[in-house]
């Protein structure tokens, strides 16, 4: 009978038949593989090496020598591959992929972050699996995450229950998925003596294999070291719409339209989730944002991303869509879906609850949007004036939103950019190299530039619907009145909170960073102040009541907001302090009607605050040497079980609307 568990984060389908044929079908093998298995069985020394590597298995385990046994299987395994290969060449066949070959850790690899960011999940020598898969040409003594094809664990016989399988694999997978921007699902593998099973990590979750044992099923066990080691990349989890070209340039094609790859400027580091990726593409001279995510699957009713973005076409200050699609693999639409479907064509007598827990399962889509202009993170910033005019300029775009009847619900530091105008961009080179006192101190040098409407919703539509039981937004910015629910029923996100989230992601850029251009704070951590029960705590409640405790405009709080608030101020913002204590004052007054905690602020409030400080601010000379970029102290990363969030890189989490029914774990036993 089927098994329920509850106690992972991740929703597992475990046990799943079919699933080998599935990843690696005859178009992804040079020659289909029942033909490999024949020429194996027959002119190869297969069950011999197989007895020979069993029988040394098994001393080396009674023995807990366990580095011998990695390093026997890598051998066993290569030998296998090393045959396979011949035999296509014999076959006059060409392989779909460069050769492959295993490796374990006795070889002394030495794991690093991969090449897009620096690691944030975690200790090297915690995330060093015992086998990874490399290109042929890769060395493993200093290989990166960003380089491993597959990994794998070898576990004692007893050990090996799915869950303890899968819980070992994921840690490589969060570290593969952070540092390869190309993608769909990783495969990891568990060994013991006798047994392979395959985990597949995606962004709804893990399916993974039935195990299969080398001696009762030779044909299958075949059948999968061929996969592994021949099969093309799309089949180990590489996204095949992304092309490269001999000179290792990248393109890939959005709504007709071809578009060059120049580099990864946010991945998520989360497994399941959206999976939120952005590049900086170009095409045609010009530079582009392009955003590729995991969204939840959504009916007729829903509005993705795309459709609140072509209503805010022509909103001054925010970013515009220029081209989105649904990823096409083997003309399909790319889904989650499509692995877990396996199951409705593999069981022939499966029962209906088995099916129907399956349809309760999240469904994941690939998508792609582009977006004009390409923006740089906020902390680019050239002077304090040049910030301001940035708050400034979204603030103003916020509002033009909001005409249209639109709600961003997600202001946050990783959603205002800064980007250059066309008729500036042309001097953006020159500048950099020779700063100058005028071009620093300029109002209106960088624009302000508002993005990313995942959590948007039309204002008209979200009254319609029940209120929010979970705040929306990412945690750092998210405002009182939500965390704390203190409206009761009638808490709902409105434009006011938007506005209060602005106020937190400035004073986040006071507190994180050093000075302009991307200059971070080297002496400070967030975490060992007071910011960190109010900012980056794990519970709504909590966290709300510390920001109301440190922001509400009473007597008594005027010493808790100076030590806490603006004590944590970087020097170089020092000038800033009475600006934000005028916003301070005017957000967080009592209204006299107690329906709400707070009075509102308009939009142009804001402003006209922001203005008489920007005005009076000295001019300063900006730095000749850029930052390099980073990402905000404290990775830690948090999840609800019963809302979807996302990691923004602020050590903050985005929050979805959807609620989820907590994740689950399913087998798939062998009666059904």
């Amino acid at each position: 009978m089927p098994a329920f568990e509850q106690d992972s984060m991740l929703d597992e389908l475990v046990d799943t038949p079919g699933l080998i044929d599935y990843l690696f079908p005859d178009k992804s093998l040079p020659l289909p593989s029942a033909a490999l298995v024949d020429v194996m069985f027959s002119s190869f020394r297969f069950f011999d090496l197989a007895e020979d590597y069993l029988h040394s298995v098994t001393l080396t385990s009674s023995l807990k020598s366990w580095n011998a046994g990695e390093r026997k299987l890598a051998k066993f395994l290569n030998i296998l591959g090393d045959e396979l290969v011949g035999i296509c060449a014999k076959a006059n066949v060409h392989l779909k992929s460069r050769p492959r070959r295993w490796h374990s850790k006795d070889h002394a690899f030495g794991l690093v972050a991969g090449s897009l960011f620096e690691s944030k999940v975690g200790a090297q020598d915690e995330r060093n699996p015992e086998l990874i898969l490399l290109e042929d040409d890769v060395p493993p003594a200093t290989c990166k995450w960003s380089q491993v094809l597959v990994h794998g664990e070898m576990h004692h016989k007893k050990e090996t229950t799915p869950k303890t399988a899968s819980q070992r694999l994921a840690n490589g997978a969060q570290e593969v998925f952070f540092s390869q921007d190309g993608r769909r699902f990783h495969i990891g593998v568990s060994f013991t003596a006798y047994d392979i099973r395959l985990h597949v990590f995606d962004r709804a979750g893990l399916v993974g294999s039935r195990s299969f044992n080398l001696r009762q099923q030779p044909s299958k066990f075949l059948h999968c070291v061929a996969g592994l080691l021949l099969a093309d990349f799309s089949a180990i989890g590489y996204d095949p719409s992304i092309t490269r070209t001999p000179d290792d340039r990248r393109f890939i094609t959005i709504d007709g339209k071809e578009y060059e790859l120049l580099e990864p400027v946010f991945v998520n580091e989360d497994i399941w989730g959206r999976g939120t990726l952005c590049w900086r593409g170009h095409r045609d001279g010009v530079d582009y944002a392009i955003k590729d995510v995991w969204a939840l699957f959504q009916s007729d009713q829903d509005h993705s991303e795309a459709d609140i973005l072509r209503r805010a076409s022509g909103v001054e200050g925010m970013a515009q869509i220029v081209a989105d699609e649904v990823v096409q693999i083997d003309g399909k639409d790319d889904s989650t879906a499509n692995i877990r479907g396996v199951l409705e064509t593999t069981i022939k007598k499966c029962s209906q609850k088995v099916l129907d827990w399956v349809k309760t399962l999240e469904v994941r889509v690939h998508r792609r949007i582009v977006t004009t202009p390409f923006g740089r993170e906020l902390s680019h910033f050239s002077s304090k004036k040049e910030l301001l005019s940035v708050f400034i300029d979204a603030i103003a775009a916020h509002e033009r939103l909001v005409h249209k009847g639109i709600l961003h619900r997600d202001i946050s530091y990783g959603n205002i950019l800064l980007y250059r105008p066309p008729a500036e961009a042309a001097e953006t080179m020159e500048e950099e190299q020779e700063p100058s006192l005028e071009k620093a101190s300029k109002v209106g040098g960088q624009k302000g530039l508002l993005i990313d409407l995942d959590f948007a919703t039309f204002m008209d539509e979200q009254r319609k619907e029940p209120n929010d039981k979970e705040p929306i937004g990412t945690t750092p910015f998210i405002a009182v009145e939500l965390l704390m629910g203190l409206a009761g029923e009638e808490t709902r996100h409105e434009p006011r909170h938007d506005l209060e989230s602005f106020f937190y992601v400035l004073l986040w850029m006071c507190w994180n960073f050093a000075g302009p251009n991307n200059t971070p704070r080297v002496d400070f951590d967030i975490t060992q102040t007071k910011i960190q029960a109010m900012m980056l705590g794990s519970k709504d409640h909590s966290m709300g009541t510390r920001k109301h405790l440190y922001m509400t405009n009473r007597l008594n709080n005027d010493v808790l907001f100076q030590i806490a608030v603006l004590e944590n101020f970087a020097p170089y913002f020092e000038d800033l302090k009475p600006c934000v204590k005028k916003l301070r004052q005017r957000i967080f007054t009592e209204p006299n009607d107690s329906a709400r905690v707070f009075a509102d602020i308009s939009h142009q409030e804001f402003i006209d605050i922001l203005k008489e400080t920007r005005d009076t601010l000295p001019d300063e000379k900006a730095a000749g040497k850029k930052g390099r970029c980073i990402m905000i102290p404290n990775q830690k990363r948090r999840r609800d079980s019963d809302s979807e969030s996302e990691s923004d890189g602020t050590g903050g989490q985005r929050r979805k609307l959807r609620p989820r029914a907590g994740a689950s774990r399913f087998i798939v036993s062998e009666e059904i």
